[in-house]
């Protein structure tokens, strides 16, 4: 019964949900990127699974060192979490990530040199920043790259299309960069004593112009791709970037009163956006 409760804890640790989410964008990904380039995907299965599987511990990893960081913030917030109800001990959850982290870069030195660089550097990124995200303005920033960072991965294991690779990373840094800033505006009371965000550093007028901008960067960049994919792109940005629009003028007139409907709408915004994309890997 103990065996059972600690295995359903270290599931918990990995937030399963969201290393699905990493392991399938990979093959997603790496389709489109060789329907792009009339590469046979076939040949690449392989390293896309190890690719895929090294992306999987890797998110794993990342989501078990920000529970061992937040453990003391959990207890009050997130008391249910394995650490805070004592089903995992910090040092297990500190023994877990390392070993997650380590199999995430063994597999990806399998894939090849430039997949464990960019594993590696994604690992010192998660783990410096699950330890002082409460004290940095930049993680809005880190939290944007690391999603984009798939791209960038997956990127690695054609080693071709790399105008491509770059123009998707940013895609996802700009638009992902600024929900998070939105978000961080709708929780700037909540947060003015305890974390740094932009809001709480400047002011929600200055944060919702910074992300009004990072936004209007987003649907300047998706316009971009156009020459890449066909119809249902075309389709699903209009919506997409039509949404986004909106939410830059609310950002600018009126940050905090909007931001909770924003950051909604923008997350709808993504999902559109990257369906359109992952459509035309089909």
């Amino acid at each position: 019964m103990m065996i059972s409760k600690n295995i359903r804890g270290f599931l918990s640790l990995l937030r399963l949900s969201n290393c699905f989410i990493s392991f399938f964008s990979v093959f997603i990904v790496v389709l489109l990127m060789s329907k792009i380039g009339g590469i046979i995907y076939t040949s690449f299965f392989f390293k896309t699974f190890l690719a895929a599987l090294a992306v999987f511990l890797i998110t794993g990893g990342g989501n078990a060192v920000n529970d061992y960081y937040d453990a003391e913030i959990d207890k009050i917030n997130k008391p249910k979490r394995p650490i805070p109800s004592k089903i995992i001990t910090k040092k297990q959850a500190l023994y877990f990530t390392f070993a997650l982290f380590s199999v995430g870069l063994v597999l990806s030195f399998f894939v090849n040199v430039y997949a464990f660089f960019v594993a590696l550097v994604n690992i010192v990124i998660l783990t410096i920043y699950s330890k002082l995200k409460q004290k940095t303005i930049l993680g809005n920033f880190v939290v944007a790259y690391l999603c984009g960072s798939v791209f960038l991965y997956a990127g690695t294991i054609l080693m071709s299309g790399f105008d491509l690779v770059v123009k998707l990373f940013l895609l996802s840094f700009f638009a992902m960069l600024g929900r998070e800033i939105t978000k961080d505006i709708e929780d700037i009371a909540g947060d003015s004593k305890r974390k740094k965000t932009i809001a709480t550093q400047f002011s929600a007028k200055h944060a919702g112009a910074l992300g009004a901008l990072t936004l209007g960067t987003s649907i300047i960049i998706s316009l971009g791709l156009m020459e890449y994919f066909g119809k249902l792109y075309v389709l699903a940005i209009f919506f997409a970037d039509t949404v986004l629009f909106y939410c830059i003028i609310r950002l600018l007139f009126n940050p905090v009163k909007y931001a909770p409907e924003c950051q909604r709408l923008e997350k709808l915004a993504v999902i559109i956006m990257l369906a359109g994309i992952f459509a035309c890997a089909l």
